[in-house]
């Protein structure tokens, strides 16, 4: 039996893509090189999701997670030691404080727009900011928080961007291909994301859909591995990857694809995890479970739960669930003793409605 992850990736995958790692390709195989075109196109389809203006976009693959693509894009796209070329790093949660981090080691100069986990973005604070300081020429931030289940609204953020010609880079790491985005719309100039989150497969790289036009004008990396351009200018010479590509990983993420689309899309995908963050939550309060976040903050992807009081011990919580196939993800918030329950990747009704059976039955006996 499988477990089932109730995680924001890795998650739990369908049998065929767990099927389609059986077979071997060489990495300079001409089918092989085809699947990699295959999937680059796809993924700037959905990007462009309303506006269909594929032609101004492209996507890069990467090998490794998500973090490596966001560093691809803060060491290839901005100037290092440039007080003249800011970014502006806005922060909510965890994964907010890692843009920091990656910045630090880069040594971009950059400007903090910090919140609690609790609290949302305001625009004002990011106008006034851009309004005082016109040496911000780039703005990082996260579309959805998993650290807390927050998601971030982006679209006025993007409008705001356009209007002070400032370049967008966001990290839609848990979000991309089941919430409605338009790089167009949106003004994204650099999205992230990985092959193991709502597209529905397995670890192993991750992808940035780009700009052209911003792209061919990223020429600052200091790393081999990392430039963003130097991997975009041999796909499109020869249709490879520079080094050695997961091709395993390549494979399953072609057949997520595939039935990606048999779904029905971004659409379809979108209310399907709606439906499972819904059952989810409402069961939860049920039995007796409050939630960390306010709704209206919430996005559909992971909820944080705070820790019910008197006898609650989360780690013979975990190690239950883990004994009926079901794994869950403890809290990654600063202060606030608090677990996370996913609901994407090949989790159905039937699912989420096994999980609460088993919470309550655990609950029941403490």
């Amino acid at each position: 039996m499988y477990n089932k992850l109730f995680t924001p990736g890795p998650l739990t995958t369908s049998i065929n893509v767990k099927t389609c790692m059986n077979k071997d390709y060489g990495s300079r195989d001409t089918d092989f090189i085809k699947i990699i075109k295959n999937i680059r196109e796809k993924l700037t389809e959905i990007s462009c999701y309303t506006s269909h203006q594929y032609h101004k976009y492209t996507s890069v693959l990467i090998q490794g997670s998500g973090t490596y693509s966001i560093e691809s894009v803060f060491n290839s796209c901005i100037p290092k030691n440039d007080e003249n070329n800011k970014l502006l790093i806005v922060i909510n949660g965890k994964y907010g404080e890692r843009l920091q981090k990656i910045a630090n080691k880069l040594n971009i100069r950059y400007v903090i727009l910090k919140y609690s986990e609790l609290k949302s973005i305001k625009i004002k604070d990011i106008k006034n900011l851009l309004d005082t300081n016109s040496k911000i020429k780039y703005l990082a931030m996260i579309h959805h928080e998993t650290s807390t289940g927050q998601l971030n609204k982006i679209r006025e953020i993007g409008k705001l961007l356009k209007d002070k010609n400032v370049n967008f880079i966001l990290d839609s790491m848990s979000a991309f291909g089941a919430v409605e985005l338009d790089m167009v719309e949106d003004n994204i100039d650099f999205l992230v994301s990985s092959s193991n989150k709502c597209l529905e497969g397995v670890p192993g790289f991750s992808f940035v859909i780009c700009n052209k036009n911003k792209l061919l004008k990223a020429t600052y990396s200091t790393s081999l591995c990392l430039d963003l351009l130097d991997q975009y200018n041999n796909f499109e010479t020869n249709g490879q990857f520079r080094f050695t590509p997961p091709t395993h990983t390549l494979l399953a993420f072609s057949q997520a694809l595939t039935e990606y689309e048999t779904e029905g899309g971004l659409l379809a995908r979108m209310t399907r995890y709606k439906k499972n963050y819904n059952l989810l939550k409402n069961g939860m309060l049920k039995l007796g479970f409050k939630l960390l976040l306010y709704e209206n903050l919430h996005g559909y992807f992971i909820t944080s739960f705070l820790y019910p009081p008197n006898n609650f011990n989360f780690n013979n919580f975990y190690n239950f669930l883990k004994s009926k196939g079901l794994i869950i993800y403890p809290g990654k918030t600063t202060n606030i003793e608090s677990f996370r329950i996913g609901n994407i990747g090949q989790l159905f009704e039937n699912d989420i409605l096994y999980l609460l059976k088993n919470i309550d039955i655990f609950m029941n006996t403490i």
